[in-house]
This record gives C-alpha cells, sequence and structure tokens, in this order.
C-alpha cells in the first residue's frame, strides 16, 4: 500500500521545503511578490490561521531576522508576521491548543505548592524541583472538563485568541472552560518531586498509558 502524500502532491517535507525555498529564496527584500502555494500551506497548516481560515494573499522578506522574516499580507488586517517553516509540523488541533492554555493556568498554584513543600514527597530527601498532578492527573483533569463543554464553548475560548499579542494565549478567567477547570483543579492533589522522583513518575504513567492502549 502506497504512503500518502505528506501534502497535497507532495510525498515528503524535504519535497514541498525545496518548492517553497526556490519561490522565497529569489525574492529581494522588502519586495511584496505572490505566491498561492505558500498561501493554501499558511492557510491549511498554520496554527493560527487555520483556526481563523486566514489566507494571506502577498508575502515580502525583511532583513530583521537570519536568514530573513517573512510577512503576510492578510485581508483583514494588513501585513504580519507569519512563518511557513512552522506549518511543516503537524498543526496542533483545537484541543491541544485549549490543553496548552489550561497546563499554563496551574503554574501559579504549582510553584506555589512547590515553594511550601521543598523537600520531594515520594523520597523524603532530595530538594523538590517539580511539581505534578497525583491524583486526578492532568490528563484526566481536562478531559473532565471537556467532556462537559460543548463544542460552542470550547470555540468561544479560542476566539478570544489574539494573534496580535506576545503572550502566549490563555482563556479568560471569566469564561466557563477557565471557571470549571479552576473548580477542578482547586481539588486535585499535587506533590512535591525531585527530578528522580519525578522522571520515575513519569515512566510509570507513560508504560500504564501504553498498557492500556495495548
Amino acid at each position: 500500500m502506497s504512503k500518502p502524500p505528506f501534502w497535497r502532491t507532495y510525498q515528503n517535507q524535504k519535497d514541498l521545503v525545496d518548492a517553497i525555498r526556490s519561490i522565497v529564496n529569489p525574492q529581494p527584500f522588502d519586495t511584496e511578490f505572490s505566491a498561492p502555494l505558500i498561501s493554501d500551506f499558511i492557510l491549511e497548516r498554520h496554527y493560527f490561521c487555520r483556526h481563523r481560515s486566514l489566507r494571506p494573499t502577498a508575502f515580502k522578506k525583511t532583513r530583521e531576522d537570519s536568514p530573513y522574516r517573512f510577512y503576510g499580507e492578510f485581508q483583514s488586517f494588513g501585513w504580519h508576521p507569519v512563518s511557513w517553516r512552522k506549518c511543516v509540523q503537524l498543526p496542533p488541533s483545537a484541543r491541544d491548543i485549549l490543553c496548552r492554555a489550561l497546563r499554563d493556568r496551574t503554574l501559579v498554584s504549582k510553584s506555589n505548592y512547590r515553594r511550601r513543600h521543598p523537600i520531594c514527597e515520594a523520597c523524603g530527601q532530595s530538594p523538590a524541583v517539580e511539581v505534578h498532578h497525583a491524583e486526578p492527573t492532568f490528563n484526566a483533569l481536562v478531559e473532565s472538563v471537556l467532556a462537559v463543554t460543548t463544542l460552542a464553548e470550547q470555540e468561544s475560548a479560542l476566539a478570544t485568541w489574539d494573534w496580535f499579542r506576545t503572550e502566549a494565549f490563555s482563556i479568560p478567567d471569566t469564561h466557563v472552560l477557565a471557571v470549571r477547570f479552576d473548580q477542578l483543579h482547586a481539588r486535585a492533589r499535587l506533590q512535591a518531586l525531585c527530578r528522580c522522583c519525578h522522571n520515575l513518575t513519569k515512566s510509570s504513567t507513560t508504560e500504564a498509558k501504553r498498557s492500556g492502549e495495548s
């Protein structure tokens, strides 16, 4: 059975990357040009543009970065930096983006917990350097929240994503998704761990997941 192409008629990443470079590299700096291939690629594969149906209509290179900074012109808001290189990797799903934002919501509470528990709670000897979700796990927390959250509610959370902000995407505190997660997370049991115990915990969790899938 033949392997499906990487994207459209391109059999692998290298073929596509070479095709894009053959378009971009000869272009002079600070000069507008069009490239339907790159426009479509960004529309379908860019981590932000694919969720907002944003298709750049023109491009230009500047000397702000090495080898260049790549800009796309968008009908709704004009020029904006956009990386075609990031599109080569599999783009995150809406679920991936929400999970990342929910994990970021735990950083402050985990940091505070580690300050209150400076010694590893597993071995009782080494300094704690990590805090993990002992019960339930973080993934279980997320699954519980998403299970009672409608698709419309998830989409409304993503709708607050502002590409013009330099900060990572975050879900507003008042959004139902954040409220439900915070309520469950407040009841979760955390555990401060040293590096060694944390790695052992990660290994056992990964092994348990593999066993469940087999």
